[in-house]
């Protein structure tokens, strides 16, 4: 065997060792079961790509992740809830083999409690030592006010009325026995109103919530 050939087989001897340590030390590296993890306010969020990451996820129900530097910051959003007072806490984030679950619970107002009569999109922001892995959300639990006021949505109320228009994304007005009566629109309903037109008459389905907001959960054209 030359001297070429000698010199060739140790460099790749080398480099495969260099590849194999490198990979051996990521994966020690890599928390199994309980990872610590560090609750933040959005003031923490000094740089605009992570203020632009937060800002378009924030009114968004579900997990994103985005890696800055030495971190992983996590955002949980709730969605969109109808008053102020509900938070979302973070109950663990555990690592696994390839993934990274995180839980979370919605924490709902309770029934005296004082809140802000207006959408809200509660969420909480952690971070955690960059990691490498994808990051899942496990559960996203409710507690059992919200669940409660979610069994309170069954009992509806069907009604008939001339539409008058949108009052915002979140709610429209109804003429009901000539009277013009504000009304919340559910998620569920959004984009339908959207398409109805002043003065169509409508059938609509709605509940009270524990605010005494009427919601509407169903609505159609009246075709005449």
């Amino acid at each position: 065997m030359n001297m070429k050939k000698i010199i060739g087989l140790v460099l790749i001897t080398v480099l495969g060792l260099s590849l194999f340590t490198a990979c051996s030390s990521k994966n020690s590296q890599a928390v199994i079961g309980d990872i610590s993890f560090e609750v933040v306010g959005s003031d923490a969020l000094t740089d605009s790509s992570l203020e632009e990451w937060y800002n378009k996820n924030n009114n968004k129900e579900g997990l994103s992740s985005f890696d800055f530097k030495e971190h992983k910051y996590i955002l949980i959003g709730a969605g969109e809830r109808p008053t102020g007072g509900y938070s979302v806490e973070v109950t663990s984030v555990v690592g696994k083999e390839d993934s990274i679950l995180v839980d979370a619970k919605v924490n709902a107002p309770k029934a005296d409690e004082m809140v802000t009569d207006a959408i809200t999109y509660p969420s909480a922001l952690i971070r955690i030592s960059k990691d490498s892995r994808n990051v899942e959300l496990g559960e996203l639990l409710v507690d059992a006010e919200e669940n409660i006021k979610k069994e309170d949505s069954t009992n509806t109320i069907e009604e008939t009325g001339i539409f008058v228009g949108l009052a915002d994304s979140n709610s429209c007005e109804i003429i009901v026995d000539d009277e013009a009566t504000p009304f919340r629109l559910s998620e569920e309903v959004k984009e339908a109103a959207s398409k109805i037109e002043m003065d169509q008459k409508v059938k609509f389905s709605y509940y009270l919530n524990e605010y005494e907001q009427m919601v509407i959960v169903e609505i159609e054209i009246i075709e005449e």
